[in-house]
């Protein structure tokens, strides 16, 4: 006879209890372990060992399996609805679980033309990890015509672009680096094997030249510096990207202007020459809108300034 109040300890179900009892509903839902199998995307057999597992663990028999399926016992009966809860609460807990760990990453949308999506954001992202931990920037690739649209829609919290001057009411620019251009040629073109080049030499060639739009304020200052050196630039060619123009380089198809940093990309095929002479350079500025308060994004913007200036002064 047992004492008051003492508790009996039948032999305890092992980790597979959630599992299990998933498998009790299902079945009694669908009246048959092969539809239960389907839904919970698993063999049927499993599934008839799960429940057969848990019935020998528990002492009781929850289903009679028939011919034409599986029916409820009287115990079953009474457990089922214990076994629903147990399964709805393990659903909510994962699903908080998953909405939690979301709201722990604050993600911010940005957009980036492809020039600082390759040699700037890679390495300003990692150094957002050490400095906002919890922060993730989203990215959206944009020309800078877009990027400034997108901006002003709140489709993004930050543009990182090629801007040179930005006069658009509400949007403030913050310069975070210039670089120099440079000239590139064909390898076998005459001009890759002289010393130093000059605007003279250039105002015959073709040039290959990314599309206005993709870099505005860069491709009215090339423009302007080939006039005031009394020439029209003919241009073969407008691509889309930096990469494109190096490309179309390669194939002999013209000469281009590209940002310095692009240099460690280009082909055998391809010669960067000396310039002499004033070269437009090339602007990288985050630009936000003042038309809406963001904290965190001005945190972010503060963080992107203070890296540039530590990359140019590593660099120096």
């Amino acid at each position: 006879m047992h004492k008051t109040g003492e508790v009996i300890m039948g032999k305890r179900p092992d980790g597979k209890l959630f599992e299990a009892l998933e498998a009790f509903a299902a079945a009694s839902d669908e009246r048959s372990l092969s539809k239960a199998a389907r839904i919970l995307g698993r063999s049927t057999p499993t599934v008839a060992s799960m429940i057969t597992r848990l019935e020998s663990d528990i002492g009781v028999r929850l289903l009679r399996r028939t011919a034409r399926g599986v029916s409820l016992t009287p115990e079953g009966e009474a457990l089922l609805p214990k076994a629903r809860s147990v399964v709805r609460l393990a659903s909510e807990f994962e699903r908080d679980a998953v909405s939690a760990g979301r709201e722990a990453i604050r993600e911010v949308p940005i957009g980036a033309v492809e020039a600082c999506l390759f040699q700037f954001l890679p390495d300003f992202m990692r150094y957002l990890d050490q400095a906002l931990p919890g922060v993730r920037l989203r990215v959206t690739l944009y020309d800078t015509a877009d990027l400034v649209a997108a901006l002003l829609a709140g489709e993004i919290s930050i543009a990182f672009g090629r801007f040179a001057e930005l006069s658009v009411r509400g949007i403030s620019l913050q310069l975070l680096s210039e670089e120099p251009s440079v000239l590139i040629v064909p390898r076998d073109h005459p001009l890759s094997k002289r010393k130093a080049v000059t605007w003279e030499d250039v105002r015959d060639e073709e040039w290959i030249m990314t599309l206005p739009r993709v870099n505005p304020g860069y491709a009215a200052a090339f423009v302007r510096a080939c006039r005031t050196e009394g020439f029209e630039p003919r241009v073969r060619h407008r691509p889309e990207t930096i990469q494109h123009q190096i490309a179309y380089v390669a194939c002999r198809e013209g000469i281009a202007l590209i940002p310095e940093s692009y240099l460690s990309s280009i082909p055998a095929a391809v010669r960067a020459v000396p310039f002499e002479g004033p070269l437009p350079s090339i602007r990288m500025s985050a630009a936000v809108s003042r038309l809406r308060t963001d904290p965190l994004r001005d945190q972010i913007l503060q963080k992107a300034i203070r890296f540039a200036s530590e990359k140019i002064s590593f660099r120096q």
